[in-house]
């Protein structure tokens, strides 16, 4: 056998043996577990990111309807006031100020 192999430590020489163990087993730990904190960190970041991305998407999206409306509502042509008097009645149920709006309770009984 080797000279190593048949060595033997003392107390003293075991214990600080034992510490240093311990203290590598601690720090092994805690880079794992830094490096799994930091792995999920860029996870939530790039899922932020694509959320952020679908959202301008949208928010580009509205601010091209919101360019269009204001186009046909400020136009003053009577093309468009005629379009904003059709949307008025036929969606929002308006009527005239000389207008009476008869409504047919009745239904189509017949």
């Amino acid at each position: 056998m080797s000279k190593i192999a048949e060595r033997k430590f003392t107390k003293s020489q075991s214990r600080l043996l034992r510490r240093h163990r311990l203290f590598a087993s601690i720090l092994s730990l805690l880079c794992i577990y830094f490096i799994a904190s930091i792995v999920t960190i860029q996870f939530k970041i790039y899922s932020r990111q694509q959320e952020m991305a679908s959202l301008e998407q949208q928010i580009e999206l509205q601010q091209e309807q919101n360019d269009e409306i204001s186009r046909v509502v400020g136009g003053g042509s009577s093309d468009n006031a005629e379009y904003i008097e059709k949307i008025a009645r036929e969606k929002l149920g308006y009527a005239g100020a000389d207008e009476r709006v008869f409504v047919d309770v009745a239904g189509a009984e017949g």
